[in-house]
């Protein structure tokens, strides 16, 4: 099997490329890591149609003098041509996390999960959920009223291996009483998300039967916005709300 040795990485992009050429018999052709990459770039560049096999899309064709841009995960892919022989070009990509600037985010951002029941300050009043955003120099509260229910956060945080959740992952699949927080790479943002780029999803199932205590943030990459949204249901949340701090 073929391996791809030849890398680079650019920011936090890390590209491996490879010119080849492939006969009738199939081919894998892989990589010196395990890393599992997320979009494969290929280009035939023969006269010959080239049939591709990556992730969970097998056997494509991609014509003569074509381009086909593949976003999976996988750790391996298959070339074969259909007919005689043919040359092609790939590149392999994957996000590569970036321990400091999560770091960097830790420091510049403070997330308090504070459950307030009915006390004297809030007489007449349901309990609340208080979630402050700290900066150096911005401090937004948020005020929310649910029902009448004192609940009590553990404030327990799981940190998860990147894309280990998507933006479509049920909220039930987190645990209860607990934070969760997992890097997104660019080709694993999906329609679950507020946009299609990477980022930081973090979880707060504070409760596993009153799905108003349940959230979720999503921070993009490299920016000072924060998205927020509520489970409505188990399996359905509203709509994410954005704000932006200084």
């Amino acid at each position: 099997m073929p391996s791809i040795t030849n890398t680079r990485r650019n920011g936090n992009v890390v590209t491996s490329e490879l010119v080849h050429e492939v006969g009738i018999e199939e081919r894998i052709f892989t990589f010196p890591d395990t890393t599992i990459r997320e979009t494969l770039e290929t280009s035939n560049e023969s006269g010959k149609n080239l049939i591709v096999s990556v992730g969970k899309q097998v056997y494509v064709i991609i014509n003569a003098f074509q381009s086909q841009n593949f976003t999976q995960s996988f750790t391996d892919f298959k070339m074969k041509a259909q007919t005689g022989h043919s040359s092609f070009r790939v590149k392999a990509s994957y996000y590569e996390s970036d321990q400091q600037d999560d770091s960097a985010l830790s420091a510049q951002l403070v997330e308090t999960v504070t459950k307030i029941g009915t006390q004297a300050s809030f007489k007449g009043r349901k309990p609340r959920t208080l979630i402050s955003f700290v900066t150096d120099d911005a401090s937004i509260e948020d005020y929310t009223i649910f029902k009448d229910i004192i609940y009590t956060d553990r404030n327990v945080t799981q940190a998860k291996n990147v894309n280990s959740f998507k933006g479509l992952t049920p909220i039930t699949i987190n645990p209860v009483n607990e934070k969760t927080v997992t890097t997104i790479s660019g080709g694993f943002a999906d329609a679950g998300l507020p946009a299609l780029v990477a980022g930081v999803l973090s979880t707060y199932r504070m409760s596993a039967s009153e799905n108003g205590y349940n959230y979720q943030t999503y921070r993009k990459y490299g920016l000072n916005e924060i998205w927020s949204r509520w489970a409505l249901t188990d399996t359905t949340r509203s709509v994410w709300a954005k704000f932006t701090l200084a």
